[in-house]
């Protein structure tokens, strides 16, 4: 669900937001929307603090759930959504669904694999890792695949549907919880937090870039990977 909902809703960020605002805009976009997810890991990290990950994890998979509802009842509007074709950059619906479909990406994933990587040992890793990668495989054919029927469909339709997918999204990790239990870990980091006093702070990521030099490294490597792919993905669509 995580997966297929993203590549559903990632396939529509660009079209959207070209028809609505223009093509061109599209690297401002994604510059913005750097800007946002820097402020979301801040707001991230502070709650990380303050909720259990699984109770983080509903909240903003409903958050962006709703999000995502607002906006495809949005893009059915006759002046502010794609009835409108008169591209114009003053048109906040892009600009805002563009930020947020990337965020999702950026937050909610990153947000289940914590999550995955708290509730299970290194046994149970080796064994249903490769299952987790295969099924997400699997929601980022049929994500693309069904956008594909856009024309069919429409936009606004499909957009609903990854709102739809995101209250999947919610309960499947609820039943999860409600069998497996919550992570052990998160019950020992309340302990310590309790008896030691001590709470990590919003910025203890920014501390831990820091002071180690193979996150710099990983840093790096993704950075690099996805500065070449967002650049070859926007020549391809100029041409």
């Amino acid at each position: 669900f995580v997966v297929g909902g993203y590549w559903l809703l990632r396939s529509l960020k660009d079209p959207i937001m070209s028809v609505i605002d223009g093509v061109e805009y599209i690297p401002q976009a994604k510059i913005a929307s750097l800007f946002v997810v820097f402020g979301l890991v801040i707001v991230y990290n502070k709650l990380l603090d303050i909720l259990p990950k699984h109770q983080l994890f509903y909240l903003m998979g409903a958050t962006y759930g709703v999000l995502f509802l607002i906006m495809g009842l949005l893009l059915l509007h006759p002046t502010i959504g794609l009835a409108n074709t008169k591209s114009d950059p003053s048109r906040l619906l892009g600009w805002i669904s563009y930020v947020t479909i990337e965020s999702f990406g950026s937050m909610v994933v990153q947000a289940y694999w914590a999550l995955v990587n708290a509730s299970v040992d290194v046994h149970f890793a080796k064994k249903n890792f490769g299952l987790i990668v295969a099924g997400a495989q699997i929601g980022s054919i049929l994500g693309p695949t069904v956008a594909t029927q856009a024309s069919v469909i429409g936009i606004p339709a499909l957009y609903l549907g990854g709102s739809f997918v995101m209250f999947l999204m919610i309960g499947a990790m609820y039943l999860y919880v409600q069998r497996f239990g919550v992570p052990a870990e998160e019950e020992n980091d309340k302990s310590n937090k309790k008896s030691s006093g001590k709470e990590e702070g919003i910025m203890e990521g920014f501390y831990l870039f820091y002071d180690h030099d193979y996150v710099k490294g990983i840093f790096c490597i993704s950075s690099l990977f996805m500065i070449n792919v967002t650049v070859i993905d926007y020549m391809m669509k100029v041409l």
